[in-house]
């Protein structure tokens, strides 16, 4: 961690766009409750609805850790990670997050083993002509304003959330933690504590001419749309760093042909700028869409790094460690 302010928990704003679905999803059933795995004590609390959008619900899963067998009135309760997924904006889901026969033991997994509460939110994806820049962003707020509204029955404490994202889900966290009260767009602050980053674009402006690989429509002009010029200045985490950021992780592999990491090295730059406390990583010869392990899937053998203890580190000097626990 580089030395900077002491971190501040940024002031929460309601968020009138959620009340006409806080009433709907309260009266939605619970979930039955189902073991991941059986060596594994996390409990995974699956398609629980968090927002009405036309009628469709907007589903999320709750990564449970083990459960205190005694709760204290006094009590703090435990730290939540809104984890996002990635896909280009266009792609995936949170089922991706989920333990796989590929990978067992998914960053999600681990985090809940490490004593969080891992909320993980699927969230609208554009199409071409369908642009979800908006949208997506309206879903994540939600997503960290559901977590409030049931942090008594989650134990979480509602002043330590922190985000955490994978690529596209990576550029959502971070346009999170830049969020001002008087942002002249729709979309408020939630009060996240800081963020982690894995890959995830900085810089909407610059990426796709940055891109080594190119798809056919090029996913930022899909995610943003064509109707307004100046949205990808405005959607880029870069251009928004301001005295009340929130602190940042940034993860970043150095062969990354779908988001260069020179896209984490001007973020970078512009928080050691503004004394914004921050970190970042960069994980040598690794390529785009790696977890806390990080493994080339062309070279069988053991993991040549973990990224847990790291991201551990990080989070306990923001405060967000969970009780008893240590990096």
């Amino acid at each position: 961690m580089k030395p900077s302010r002491p971190v501040q928990v940024l002031r929460i704003a309601g968020w009138l766009a959620l009340a006409a679905t806080t009433a709907w999803v309260g009266r939605v059933a619970e979930r039955a409750f189902r073991a991941v795995e059986p060596a594994s004590p996390v409990v995974l609390r699956a398609d629980v609805p968090y927002r009405l959008v036309g009628g469709s619900p907007l589903l999320l899963d709750v990564y449970l850790p083990p459960g205190r067998s005694e709760r204290r009135p006094d009590a703090v309760g435990r730290p939540a990670i809104l984890l996002i997924h990635g896909g280009s904006w266009i792609g995936g889901t949170r089922r991706l997050l989920r333990p796989g026969p590929g990978n067992p033991r998914p960053m999600a997994i681990q985090l809940a083993e490490s004593g969080f509460v891992v909320i993980a939110p699927d969230y609208h994806l554009a199409r071409p002509g369908r642009a979800a820049w908006l949208m997506a962003l309206y879903d994540i707020c939600a997503a960290v304003a559901w977590i409030r509204r049931h942090a008594e029955d989650l134990d979480v404490d509602p002043e330590r959330i922190a985000a955490i994202g994978q690529s596209a889900g990576g550029h959502l966290a971070l346009f999170l933690a830049t969020l001002l009260p008087d942002d002249d767009h729709p979309v408020r602050p939630t009060g996240v504590r800081a963020v982690v980053s894995f890959s995830g674009p900085t810089d909407l402006v610059r990426l796709p001419s940055e891109r080594v690989r190119h798809l056919a429509h090029e996913p930022v002009e899909v995610f943003l749309g064509r109707d307004d010029p100046g949205a990808a200045r405005v959607a880029s985490p870069v251009h928004r760093i301001h005295r009340e950021t929130v602190p940042m992780l940034l993860i970043h592999g150095t062969h990354d042909a779908w988001v260069p990491i020179a896209q984490a090295e001007r973020l970078d730059a512009a928080l050691e700028k503004a004394g914004i406390a921050h970190r970042l990583i960069r994980v040598e010869g690794a390529r785009h869409g790696f977890d806390v392990d990080v493994r080339d899937p062309e070279v069988p053998g053991p993991l040549p790094r973990r990224l847990l203890p790291e991201i551990l580190a990080f989070l306990e000097a923001c405060g967000m460690l969970p009780e008893g626990k240590s990096p």
